[in-house]
């Protein structure tokens, strides 16, 4: 009868692979729970922020401010957290805390172009035109990007509050290739042809 005789550096070799299998295996559970946390995390913060532009909405700026502070609480390296902030503080006035949190999303994610689009809004309320601009089209680079008629739009009205009728024409028209249903855009688009002088 033939038989296997472990000598022992087969015990040995046999005890290194089970072990080396089984820190395998909890290791890829720890990573899988540590992803899974991390996932719910994620999911917790998204929530409160969708919670605290809601109150936002209704100005009840005290409850906002709490979940903001949840969700930061959740996932600090969230960028739509710190966007949610800068927009808090755009509501409440507090413009220099608005940038301080526009500048943390952007150190967090410098290609971000919702960040860009919203700082762009944040530099055309401050009449900084030229810096407005260049984060507006900075968001339209990316070509993944999918709120780019928003931020046509955004780079148009800005234009027009600066006084450059022809390029918030030429942005609105872009805007309008984006969203071509947008029956809203067309209106302005038509009040805009319009000679200013015509219209004061």
């Amino acid at each position: 009868m033939a038989y296997y005789r472990c000598t022992s550096f087969g015990w040995r070799s046999l005890l290194r692979s089970s072990l080396l299998s089984l820190f395998l295996l909890t290791w890829l559970s720890a990573c899988q729970h540590r992803v899974s946390t991390n996932q719910q995390r994620a999911a917790a913060a998204q929530a409160r922020l969708a919670l605290a532009l809601q109150y936002i909405d209704q100005q009840q700026f005290a409850q906002a401010k709490y979940n903001l502070n949840q969700a930061l609480a959740q996932q600090s390296n969230l960028v739509a957290v710190y966007n949610g902030f800068a927009y808090y503080y755009q509501q409440v006035a507090q413009w220099s805390q608005a940038q301080v949190y526009y500048q943390k999303a952007l150190l967090l994610a410098p290609d971000d172009a919702d960040t860009h689009n919203n700082y762009g809004v944040w530099w055309c309320h401050r009449q900084q035109y030229a810096q407005a601009e260049q984060h507006f089209l900075y968001a339209l680079q990316n070509p993944t990007y999918f709120r780019s008629a928003n931020t046509w739009e955004n780079a148009a009205r800005c234009a027009w509050r600066s006084g450059n009728t022809q390029k918030a024409i030429d942005y609105l028209r872009r805007a309008i290739a984006h969203a071509p249903k947008a029956l809203a855009l067309r209106r302005t688009l038509r009040q805009w042809s319009i000679p200013r002088t015509m219209t004061q």
